[in-house]
């Protein structure tokens, strides 16, 4: 059962295996994106911690040509797909921040109050 604080993004079903697709579009860009991979979802904000900028270079476009890696495309940050954690570039060592969620009846559903900005 979907909770009044909560929200579906999307059935489960319709994010690409090793691909991204993002959500809550406001101001031009997506809030969260998601990423699946090896039958593993990742919520996160659509927020590099270099500087608090959006990361898409365009619509549903966050990882790597290789599809191994969630890329920053406006500073070419390099981040591990499971963890979040930057692997290349100017803020080596930093995460995105995650965005908790659950599946419920093949949905994946997050909070509507997004996580705060901790960096």
């Amino acid at each position: 059962m979907i909770e009044a604080y909560e929200q579906i993004l999307c059935r489960v079903e319709d994010l690409p295996e090793l691909g991204s697709r993002g959500f809550l579009f406001q101001d031009g860009q997506d809030q969260v994106y998601a990423v699946c991979k090896n039958g593993g979802i990742y919520v996160y904000l659509n927020l590099c911690p270099h500087e608090r900028q959006p990361m898409g270079l365009r619509k549903d476009k966050h990882l790597n040509a290789d599809k191994t890696e969630i890329i920053c495309f406006a500073h070419g940050v390099h981040f591990e797909i499971e963890t979040g954690e930057c692997t290349e570039g100017v803020c080596e060592g930093q995460f995105l921040i995650r965005v908790p969620h659950r599946i419920e009846d093949g949905c994946l559903v997050i909070g509507r109050e997004l996580p705060p900005d901790r960096h």
